[in-house]
């Protein structure tokens, strides 16, 4: 927030007319998205309460919830829960992490512990068995150890990840983080990324095994190659299509086949 400026909330009811509008329009997919969405505040209204309202519109769509940090969801975290129950609700939620180390995450002026990402993982989880977890990771931030980036390695093995998005540090102009000692070699960094993101696709491969077989809606939201047509279920797992559907469609899919980064599906009807 300190790079970008500090963030602002629009008002409910503005958030609320741009979906509906967009819904009247044919959208399928509404997505809630900011730098921290769990910062939304408007009056007494945060983000579970804008959840609510936008989910209370009519039609047949779902709404895909942005990243947020868990020192800002933790204080709305039952209400947070809740709103994730809401049938118009994607069960995946981006929470994220930047490192398994809490002594990196300090240098990184991070407001969170390794532990306070678990507690609020696992109530989640709790509560939303099949939710989807995102998560983000930066590889080389300065001064990191090969012991700390261990730490980063076991986080990614031990907590079942469905998307990761990794970055190599770069020092940005005019952060406090571009002017710390310590500054990693381009290669060593990218050496941990490369290492961190082998390691992730082969634990999805054997994640993504668990949906074989699973039937239920997706809505198609994406061109795929070849011809195909890429859906998302409730958990927002990407499905790829190969008979004719169209955008905006919400079908009926039977997952028959999972690879690395996606899964295969046939449509019931």
């Amino acid at each position: 927030q300190r790079a970008r400026g500090r963030l602002r909330s629009f008002p409910p009811g503005m958030i609320v007319e741009d979906a509906r509008q967009a819904i009247e329009g044919g959208c399928r997919e509404i997505w809630v998205t900011a730098e921290d969405t769990a910062s939304y505040r408007d009056g007494d209204v945060r983000l579970p309460g804008l959840l609510d309202s936008i989910t209370g519109l009519e039609g047949r769509f779902y709404v895909r919830v942005g990243m947020m940090t868990p020192n800002q969801a933790e204080p709305i975290l039952d209400d947070l829960i809740e709103a994730y129950r809401l049938d118009k609700v994607f069960k995946f939620l981006h929470v994220p992490v930047q490192s398994g180390n809490d002594e990196v995450l300090r240098r990184m002026g991070r407001r969170y512990t390794v532990a306070d990402f678990r507690g609020l993982v696992a109530r989640f989880r709790e509560a939303i068995p099949d939710l989807s977890l995102s998560t983000d990771i930066i590889c080389g931030f300065p001064g990191e150890t090969e012991g700390q980036f261990a730490d980063s390695v076991r986080l990614v093995e031990e907590m079942g990840l469905d998307a990761l998005n990794i970055s190599r540090f770069w020092p940005r102009p005019g952060t406090e983080a571009a002017e710390l000692d310590g500054q990693l070699h381009g290669r060593e960094t990218k050496g941990r990324s490369r290492e961190l993101s082998s390691l992730w696709r082969s634990l999805l491969a054997e994640r993504n095994q668990s949906w074989v077989g699973w039937e239920g809606e997706a809505v198609i939201d994406e061109e795929g190659r070849d011809g195909t047509m890429v859906g998302r279920n409730l958990a927002y797992k990407p499905i790829v299509v190969k008979s004719p559907v169209l955008l905006g469609d919400i079908v009926t899919v039977k997952i028959t086949e999972a690879k690395s980064s996606y899964l295969l599906g046939e449509p019931l009807q």
